[in-house]
């Protein structure tokens, strides 16, 4: 059976949920992150999928379009110093650096004082035109690992305001018969006062595609997954803009669904003998994607198979929605979705031709039933 890996986007950390509800359908999952070697980037309940591992099983894999090399360990060194300061410095880095990224280049070099400007300098980065690709991409990374940083950061005040909302709890519980009108009304307060961690916004979105157009092609057709509705939204709609017709519609079925949290050795050995036993089953569905077979509303018997391997009550469902935008690269189509300023033909290196690069790009939409 012919290999069919497939692209999460705009993730840059693999999750479980992710893999569990995919690897039934595709032979491997592919994850794009910002810098190399990023240990940080790894959950431990997914080192069993991961290529990188020695005792992994290969189908889920990590890759750096742009790596860093040499400049890798002053970069992180930067990353670390602003994980551990809470001054303005930092706050001010984090406004900017998002900032010029809405900005473009000219944003970045407007002032040559500005603490951007100082800080690449540092780190051997100038404004001059042979160093305005390099200096994009460091850009990118930036805004992708602040973002990390944030929802790290937004992440642990939620748990521990909900851990002070237990307390609570359990104390009013202790204190009912002499119950107030509005007890603890403060820290509710709080609680509803703070954001939740944000996921996948526009600059993010950005940063990610002006990484993925810089690096090597990903072949003539890639399939790009994603559980962000907006993200697909956007890149079909750009399509349309792009073509003049919609993305045409491939498939959709039930998979395991992404809350499962399973023993991972089980997952992948059940999974083993779910593609073996399906084989053909299989292989007309990934003919179906990509060759653009003749929609079918029958799954061939999918359903049933699914829920003899990985049955609904353990497991749950999501559904996975594929479709398909011909004549036009992955790396173009997030570009125009996302970029669309000067500064992106500089990091795909194709001049006009970015905007019409051949090739198909299939979209994923990966929603919970």
């Amino acid at each position: 059976m012919a290999a069919l890996t497939t692209w999460i986007f705009p993730d840059t950390r693999p999750d479980q949920g992710d893999l569990v509800s995919l690897l039934p359908l595709f032979s491997g999952v592919v994850y794009l992150c910002p810098v190399e070697n990023d240990a940080e980037n790894t959950a431990p309940e997914c080192a069993p999928f991961l290529a990188e591992n020695d005792s992994g099983s290969g189908l889920c894999r990590l890759r750096t379009p742009v790596p860093l090399g040499e400049d890798r360990d002053r970069f992180m060194r930067l990353i670390n110093d602003l994980a551990g300061r809470r001054d303005d410095y930092a706050a001010q880095l984090g406004r900017l650096t998002l900032a010029s990224l809405s900005a473009g280049y000219t944003g970045m070099a407007e002032s040559g004082t500005s603490i951007l400007s100082r800080l690449l300098r540092s780190q051997g980065l100038t404004d001059g035109r042979g160093e305005k690709k390099r200096l994009l991409l460091w850009q990118a990374r930036l805004v992708l690992k602040l973002g990390e940083l944030l929802r790290r950061e937004r992440g642990e005040l939620h748990r521990k305001m909900r851990a002070i909302k237990r307390q609570e709890e359990n104390l009013f519980s202790e204190l009912k018969e002499d119950e107030p009108e509005n007890p603890f009304s403060t820290t509710r307060s709080l609680i509803s006062e703070t954001p939740e961690p944000e996921t996948a916004p526009d600059l993010e979105l950005k940063a990610w595609a002006r990484l993925f157009a810089a690096g090597p092609s990903s072949g003539e057709e890639t399939i790009l997954t994603s559980h962000h509705a907006e993200a697909v939204t956007g890149m079909s709609e750009e399509y349309r803009l792009f073509s003049g017709i919609a993305p045409q519609p491939l498939l959709s079925i039930s998979l395991p669904g992404r809350n499962s949290r399973v023993d991972a050795g089980e997952y992948l050995r059940q999974r083993e003998r779910f593609v073996s036993e399906n084989k053909s089953l299989i292989e007309a569905l990934h003919k179906r994607i990509t060759t653009a077979a003749p929609r079918d509303d029958a799954d061939g018997g999918w359903e049933e198979e699914l829920e003899k391997f990985f049955p609904a009550a353990g497991y749950g469902r999501c559904r996975l929605s594929l479709s398909r935008c011909g004549g036009i690269s992955a790396a173009a189509l997030l570009l125009r979705s996302f970029g669309r300023d000067g500064d992106d033909r500089i990091l795909s290196g194709q001049g006009e031709a970015t905007e019409n690069r051949s090739g198909t790009t299939i979209l994923g939409l990966l929603e919970d039933d």
